[in-house]
């Protein structure tokens, strides 16, 4: 929700201090009694200006995110390529990014501020995540000698090493690709 200069200034009107009538953020002197305006008055009407120009922002960047997210969903929905953070995203992870960039973007219109930290590394981790055979929490490729130590999220069918994503879970419980809640012992081992 955007707040409009009017409002915010409405909320932080000040008082002079010879005869305590209502002054504007902007004023130097009083219009009712002709007094200078105090410096408590000045540094409480930049202190509103900051507050406000910092929530625009935010609220700006909310936007931004939202827009990103709603393009990425109508690729994902469609039968277009779609590329995010520059790489292809299979049509077998599609149902896992879709499901992920969702829940991102409900806790977006939670107004929860630390779910867009964790989204831009979402991001950024999403192309070593995509790529068949890698761990999906430790990005590294597995081989023959991890037979056994393989399982797999039942939501996305993206995988890891057993130990990762087992600690993974235990703190987080969802995946890391998908974000769906799942407990470790819904998770397929690959033999």
């Amino acid at each position: 929700m955007m707040i409009l200069y009017d409002e915010a200034i409405s909320t932080d009107m000040g008082y002079c201090d010879q005869c305590n009538a209502e002054l504007v953020p902007e004023a130097k002197f009083c219009s009712n009694c002709g007094s200078e305006v105090s410096l408590r008055h000045k540094l409480s009407g930049l202190s509103h200006r900051l507050k406000y120009q910092t929530v625009k922002t935010i609220d700006q960047f909310k936007q931004s995110l939202d827009n990103q997210i709603t393009t990425y969903l109508k690729q994902l929905n469609s039968d277009e390529d779609v590329r995010i953070a520059g790489i292809r995203v299979p049509e077998s992870r599609r149902a896992g990014v879709r499901n992920a960039m969702e829940s991102f973007q409900n806790k977006f219109l939670e107004g929860n501020p630390l779910e867009e930290a964790e989204y831009n590394q979402w991001i950024a981790d999403l192309p070593k995540r995509l790529e068949n055979h890698n761990c999906i929490v430790c990005f590294s490729s597995w081989d023959q000698s991890d037979s056994g130590k393989i399982v797999v999220c039942p939501h996305c069918n993206s995988g890891g090493h057993e130990d990762h994503l087992s600690t993974w879970i235990k703190n987080k419980n969802y995946c890391p690709l998908c974000r769906e809640r799942v407990s470790f012992s819904e998770f397929i081992r690959i033999t």
